[in-house]
């Protein structure tokens, strides 16, 4: 069992969005192609003698207790039965309602992490299906570095990353919440299904077209 573990935690792009009307349960149907990116936060997790403590330090403005990582803490616990406390050090680089993902990135950092800690050495997809109880883009961070997202962003299906085109993040000082960014999209009114086989010609674009003719 590890004592000290280190984790990166990386941001994302989507590289294509669209969202569909809102579902029974509150939440939004996606379909979106989500890229990881080179920006990314750095996450150390200490193991704690006192086992019902989870710390959490950065540069967040608000309580640890409200922090995604903090529940991630709290489902490993409670989907594996591992007692152990832990202490969360975060390298903040993404920046928070940039539409970057940094929250849940840091959340399914916080999974791995505790994985290596606990010893339990969960694959992959145990992990995504914890992470979705957390935040709907979890799973893909526990996942993939490429892939195309539907659902609520639970349902993760892997691209092969493409190397052939480079990115320019440009981050205006603007924070915009994704509860929202969403309100506005319903209050437009301007919501609709998807196009039939929609998911498959977003796949087939990806995989065969050169990047500057992407269906997106």
């Amino acid at each position: 069992m590890a004592a000290v573990v280190r984790v990166l935690s990386p941001a994302k792009i989507n590289l294509h969005l669209e969202v569909y009307p809102r579902r029974e349960d509150g939440f939004h149907d996606l379909l979106s192609v989500f890229q990881s990116i080179s920006l990314v936060d750095e996450v150390e997790a200490r193991s704690l003698k006192s086992k019902d403590v989870c710390s959490i330090e950065g540069d967040f403005d608000f309580p640890p207790e409200r922090n995604i990582m903090h529940r991630a803490w709290e489902l490993f616990r409670r989907e594996t039965g591992f007692a152990g406390g832990v202490a969360f050090s975060v390298k903040k680089r993404v920046p928070e309602g940039a539409g970057l993902g940094g929250g849940s990135s840091n959340a399914a950092a916080a999974l791995r992490a505790l994985n290596r800690l606990s010893g339990l050495e969960l694959p992959p997809e145990d992990l995504a299906r914890i992470g979705a109880m957390a935040g709907s883009d979890v799973p893909f961070f526990c996942l993939e570095s490429a892939a195309l997202v539907s659902g609520r962003g639970d349902r993760v299906s892997g691209l092969p990353p493409r190397t052939d085109y480079a990115v320019l993040l440009v981050v205006p000082r603007i924070h915009i919440s994704t509860r929202s960014a969403y309100e506005w999209l319903d209050a437009a009114g301007s919501l609709s299904r998807p196009e039939t086989d929609r998911e498959s010609a977003l796949r087939r674009s990806f995989l065969r077209d050169s990047p500057s003719d992407w269906r997106f």
